[in-house]
Formats: C-alpha cells, sequence, structure tokens
C-alpha cells in the first residue's frame, strides 16, 4: 500500500521501484509508476472593484482547470467561463456594495473553491424629496436619505468644513442654511457616518417662513452631489382645530414625468381624520395620487403624498398653476399657487 500527501505541484507520472522478498527466495524488483494529480489552485486576487456607470472587468484564473461561477452577477455585469475566467460590463445605478461569490476551478478529477468579494462603487444621489416642514415651537426631524457605496462608515471621524478623502469614512453628508434652532448629523452611536442625515430641533418662532437649505454628500467615489431643501416652518396653533396646509416641490423623474412631492401638514390642535384627496392639477390636467386616502394626521404632524404628472403636462420653464382639493372630518382643505415646471 503506497500512502502519504504529495507536495504541491507533484502532479504527473513518477516511477518507482517495488522489491519484494519471500523466505528462502530471491528478492524480486518491480518497477511501477504512480500517477500523482495536481488539485487546482487560483492565482487570482480574492478581491475585485467595479464602478457604477464605468466599463471594467476582472479575470479569475487558476493553475488549470475551468473556472465556473455559479450565483448570480450584480446587474449588467457577465460572467464568462473559462481558464482565465471573466467578469466584465458597467454595472447599473443601485448595484454598489459588497457582492460575495464563489468561484469554482474544476480539474480532471477535482475541484477547489474561492471566496470572491466583488465591490461595486457608486458615488451618492440624494433620493429624499426636496421638501420638509416642521412647526414652530414643536420638536420636529426630517430625515435626508442617500444612496452609494461605500455609505456606512468604517472609520470614526469629527465632522468638518471640508470632507474627508478616505472612503472607510463612508458617506459624508452636510447641510448649510439651517436657522440655530435645528442641528444635523448623519452619524450613529458609535460616531459612524451612515447614509442618513437626521435634521432635528425645535424651531423657534422667529424661524416662521421658507428657507433653502443646500445638501451636501459626497463619499470619495465621483463628484459631491448636492439638493437644494426647501425647509419651511409653520406656525402651530394648539388652541385650534385640525387645520391642513398644502406645500410641494416638483421635479422630473427619469422618464420626464413631473413630480409633485405634496405635504400635507396639520398646524392645528386636534387630528385631522379620514383625509381624502380629491384633486391635483396642474393646468387642467389631473395628477395621479398616491396615497389618496390617509387615515389620520396627527396635531403638529405631516404626511408626504407623491403626485405624478405625465410629460405632456408642459415643457421645462413654463408657467402654470398647480391646485388642490380635498376633504377630512369635519373640513376641507385647497390651496393654489403657480409653479414653474421643471
Amino acid at each position: 500500500m503506497l500512502r502519504g500527501t504529495p507536495p504541491p505541484n507533484a502532479g504527473e507520472w513518477h516511477g518507482a521501484n517495488i522489491q519484494v522478498t519471500a523466505a528462502g527466495a530471491l528478492p524480486t524488483v518491480r518497477g511501477i509508476l504512480v500517477q500523482v494529480q495536481n488539485a487546482p489552485a487560483f492565482t487570482s486576487a480574492s478581491k475585485a472593484t467595479f464602478q457604477v456607470g464605468t466599463a471594467g472587468s476582472f479575470n479569475p484564473a487558476a493553475s488549470f482547470g475551468t473556472i465556473t461561477l455559479p450565483g448570480n452577477l450584480p446587474r449588467n455585469l457577465l460572467f464568462t467561463a473559462g481558464n482565465p475566467a471573466s467578469i466584465a460590463g458597467t454595472p447599473e445605478p443601485s448595484t454598489g456594495g459588497v457582492h460575495p461569490l464563489l468561484l469554482t476551478a474544476t480539474g480532471t478529477n477535482s475541484s477547489k473553491t474561492q471566496n470572491l468579494a466583488l465591490t461595486v462603487n457608486e458615488a451618492p444621489s440624494i433620493v429624499s424629496p426636496n421638501l420638509a416642514v416642521l412647526f414652530a415651537g414643536r420638536p420636529g426631524t426630517f430625515d435626508v436619505t442617500t444612496t452609494g457605496f461605500p455609505s456606512q462608515g468604517t472609520l470614526a471621524v469629527t465632522p468638518g468644513v471640508l470632507f474627508y478623502q478616505d472612503p472607510a469614512v463612508g458617506m459624508q453628508i452636510k447641510a448649510t442654511g439651517l436657522p440655530a434652532s435645528l442641528q444635523a448629523d448623519n452619524r450613529n452611536v458609535a460616531g459612524l457616518n451612515t447614509g442618513t442625515l437626521r435634521i432635528s430641533g425645535t424651531p423657534a418662532s422667529a424661524d416662521v417662513g421658507t428657507r433653502r437649505v443646500t445638501i451636501a454628500a459626497f463619499n470619495t467615489v465621483g463628484a459631491t452631489v448636492t439638493q437644494t431643501l426647501t425647509l419651511q416652518v409653520l406656525p402651530f396653533n394648539p388652541g385650534s382645530s385640525a387645520n391642513l396646509l398644502g406645500l410641494w416641490t416638483l421635479s422630473r423623474d427619469r422618464s420626464n414625468n413631473v413630480v409633485v412631492s405634496l405635504v400635507l401638514a396639520n398646524n392645528g390642535g386636534q387630528p385631522a381624520q379620514n383625509v381624502t384627496i380629491g384633486s391635483v392639477r396642474i393646468g387642467s390636467v389631473s395628477g395621479a395620487v398616491l396615497p389618496g386616502q390617509i387615515p389620520s394626521i396627527a396635531s403638529g404632524e405631516t404626511a408626504a403624498v407623491r403626485v405624478v404628472f405625465p410629460p405632456s403636462v408642459g415643457t421645462a420653464g413654463a408657467g402654470s398653476v398647480l391646485t388642490l382639493s380635498g376633504s377630512f372630518s369635519g373640513g376641507t382643505f385647497s390651496t393654489a399657487g403657480r409653479v414653474v415646471l421643471p
């Protein structure tokens, strides 16, 4: 019996002589051939990096055999089996993150696996509405949310005027133009950055009105992105009945639809029950309202509504009038205002 562990890369035919001796007989020597087969070994790195919107490629390789990938890749990346194999393409938006993959190199009689960490970096996008409504004298919060990778930080830092150029810091988000009564921070309890900036505080009566706040986000991938956030501070009347006010901002989506980010704010002292948005129009065109009904808007609280208009509502820069009407238990609300189409 032959036994043992061949050293690495010893795969080939090996000759050996075996001597057999029986009692009272002359020794007999026989030559044999022993085949040692190598197991495949990966020779490529166990990490690969791509970036959303940028063409890239990575070639997994092994000492021999065919490399396959049983799992799925991020959208718009293609795997081609072989040796070397190929991962290539341009990752689509919203695919940012670390994607764990398992490669397999298969030889004639053996196989080997490798864990591959495929990282897709993605520049930041600010995806929350560009309208925030708070009430004077009442504590409130508004969350600015982002997408992109890296997002969650692994290195705690003290926010400064400038952005850090280290991806370990994660998503860095700043707000400029807030009143002194409000603060903004996107760090968690461990002091690490997250992809959400929380604006919080209790606006003063002197803050009633409209402000333009600049939101900036940066994660070392691409350039800094910004959003102009309309901050509306309303007076709060706790001694009055329910009173609904409609406020809005306009934008375009990827299909060129006009999207109205509508906020219904109750600055009265009683809840508004069974709220129904009856109509939202730009000129004579009605929009698709979601949700069309809201069970309740508490005193000093808001509800967000999305209204989508087709591109035919008008071209960018055209002026029009937005009208809103609806009802709630025991009352109605309506408002109108001039808008410029985005």
